[in-house]
């Protein structure tokens, strides 16, 4: 009788963690599919891929935004790519930085370049990005015109000492908050192809 009884808990277990695997694997899908609708939602069909030299890096913007790639002297920023979509208000810039410090530090130091009077509502959370650390900065900003905008600043830890830092800036008047699932899609593009 015991042996039967173990016998059935064993199926029944079996079953159970047969049925969760199953639910994991639908809720990836159903992920990434709520990202794309999300992304046609904003109007967004058709991104293209950026490689970003030697490196070993890529991302993706959305095709129809324009850009435009700068040089930075020295060895800290080694790529900036500015970007803007005129029909969505949003401007921004990709970057690949070169430092020893820490992720934490660089975002601390980065928060500290802020006008402190101009800046509300701050708030960083520490993430995992593409199962690397990373940091999402978000605040609103105050213009000397009285325009408010929306910051968010994300930070991603590719390499030792080589961080990606994507920032995203929006307008009051164009700002909505399905914008923040745009972001993280985009975001989530950033890869490591060595």
């Amino acid at each position: 009788m015991n042996q039967f009884i173990n016998k059935k808990q064993l199926g029944v277990t079996l079953i159970l963690i047969g049925l969760m695997m199953v639910l994991f694997l639908a809720q990836k899908g159903f992920n990434d599919r709520l990202k794309l609708v999300m992304l046609m939602d904003s109007n967004i069909t058709n991104l293209k891929e950026y490689s970003i030299g030697t490196e070993g890096y890529s991302y993706s913007l959305p095709a129809e935004w324009t850009t435009n790639q700068k040089s930075y002297p020295g060895s800290y920023i080694v790529y900036h790519n500015s970007f803007r979509s005129e029909s969505m208000g949003i401007i921004g810039y990709v970057e690949v930085m070169n430092s020893k410090d820490g992720l934490e530090h660089i975002t601390i130091s980065d928060g500290n370049k802020l006008p402190q009077n101009k800046v509300k509502e701050y708030k960083s959370l520490k993430t995992k990005i593409n199962d690397k650390e990373g940091y999402r900065i978000s605040y609103k900003l105050n213009l000397d015109e009285g325009k408010l905008v929306y910051d968010n600043v994300y930070y991603i830890k590719v390499d030792e000492e080589k961080y990606f830092k994507l920032l995203f800036s929006v307008g009051e008047e164009k700002y909505k908050e399905n914008l923040l699932a745009v972001f993280d899609a985009i975001v989530e593009t950033c890869k490591v192809n060595k």
